[in-house]
């Protein structure tokens, strides 16, 4: 607010002033369209100074039979979805009740909701059993303008169904009629993860951190033997975690970091993922541990900084690897089998393709008409213009980017 909407200290961004005093706004449109941008905040709560002012413009300026395009910071319906099958809430009523208090009383319509947040387009269209004879409501997410690719195979929202807000109201349905990338191609995509390990090589500090200091603490306190088998390693170390309180409550640490990194609301996916992507790490920990102990006792023989110092830096080495390696598998496993990890699965890969935008047209009968379009493969290098070149942009693209159509433009009557 104080940035964009305030008068002290605000209002100035890139070289132009902005007009507005608050968050959410109203634009009135030709031939008895209204573009109405809501804020939802972070809960798709709508304040009560939001509602009444939407209501005051539907009082003082709207007509019966008006029509209205509703733009939200992110797409409600289908967090709604995804929260009740958790069998949590997130509430879509303030939405619905904008819908059917504010506007529909007044016998003005929301006819299309758009929205981004999730960078990946998705188009839902209201049933024909809940439409009936009126032409099926628009519920569009197209968010791609986000800087990486959100995938669209992860949970099943194909079919959307609103909770009644009152005991008199009808639930609304709505089905997915359009996905950009479809979900074949995005189940492809996701099978980068498997490179995790280049497309993030920073990321793995955070392993080779772990596993050199675990190692360290079992090293410690196994003494100067040195195993000659993984089944010997295997039993001196469960002996040493066994009896030493500290080293066991840090493994029980690593146990519980791993559940709680598990993106399910499952209590036995939770468990059973967790436990599978923590015992993976830890089968690591052990064989490289004792590998690079192994390895240096080898080159130097006796206990001493060098040998110590060889171990590390292997251990460190091989839980960078490793580590990021099995996280890329677990990423790829958990979206593709299992429909989770969606946010971590898909920024790893800094997917930087597909994008994709909205253009709209009003004709003179007053249609509506949706054309949205993609951006199949962004530019990778720029040049400055040339002289004579009608771009208005400073850089241009070295190769023309190539603009399509998603689907056949959505009419709206």
């Amino acid at each position: 607010s104080r940035l964009f909407c305030s008068d002290i200290g605000g209002r100035r961004f890139a070289g132009w002033w902005t007009r507005q005093k608050r968050s959410y706004f109203v634009l009135k449109l030709p031939h008895r369209w209204w573009l109405i941008g809501s804020d939802g905040q972070l809960q798709s709560d709508m304040d009560v100074p939001q509602i009444e002012h939407f209501r005051e413009i539907a009082d003082r300026h709207m007509k019966a039979g008006d029509k209205v395009i509703l733009c939200l910071s992110l797409p409600v319906w289908v967090y709604a979805q995804k929260y009740r099958a958790m069998g949590r809430t997130f509430d879509e009523t303030d939405l619905i009740h904008l819908r059917e208090e504010v506007f529909a009383k007044r016998g003005i319509e929301v006819k299309v909701y758009m929205t981004g947040d999730l960078h990946h387009y998705r188009r839902h269209e209201e049933t024909k059993e809940s439409a009936g004879s009126a032409q099926p409501v628009q519920k569009i997410t197209a968010g791609g303008g986000g800087a990486f690719l959100h995938p669209t195979h992860e949970e099943d929202v194909s079919l959307l169904v609103e909770e009644p807000v009152t005991p008199e109201a009808t639930a609304r349905s709505y089905a997915v009629k359009a996905t950009y990338p479809d979900m074949k191609k995005s189940a492809r995509i996701a099978y980068g993860n498997l490179l995790f390990l280049f497309k993030n090589p920073r990321f793995g500090i955070v392993p080779a951190l772990l596993y050199l200091i675990t190692a360290w603490l079992v090293g410690a306190s196994v003494g100067q033997e040195v195993p000659r088998s993984p089944w010997r390693a295997l039993l001196i170390t469960a002996d040493v975690v066994g009896d030493n309180p500290g080293l066991a409550i840090w493994m029980l640490c690593i146990l519980g970091a791993f559940l709680a990194f598990t993106d399910t609301h499952s209590k036995v996916y939770r468990i059973i993922g967790g436990l599978a992507h923590w015992a993976a790490h830890m089968a690591a920990m052990f064989y490289i541990g004792w590998g690079a102990l192994s390895l240096s006792t080898m080159i130097f023989g006796d206990p001493g900084f060098l040998r110590s110092t060889l171990t590390g830096s292997m251990v460190f080495a091989g839980g960078w690897i490793a580590g990021s390696i099995l996280m890329g598998i677990y990423l790829l496993i958990s979206i593709n089998v299992f429909g989770r990890h969606s946010e971590e699965a898909f920024s790893g890969l800094k997917h930087q393709d597909h994008k994709h935008f909205l253009r709209l047209n009003i004709d003179r009968q007053g249609t509506l008409t949706i054309w949205p379009i993609k951006i199949e493969r962004v530019p990778r290098d720029w040049r400055e213009r040339k002289a004579g070149e009608t771009a208005n942009a400073l850089v241009v693209p070295a190769e023309p980017m190539q603009a399509e159509l998603i689907e056949a433009p959505i009419v709206v009557r």
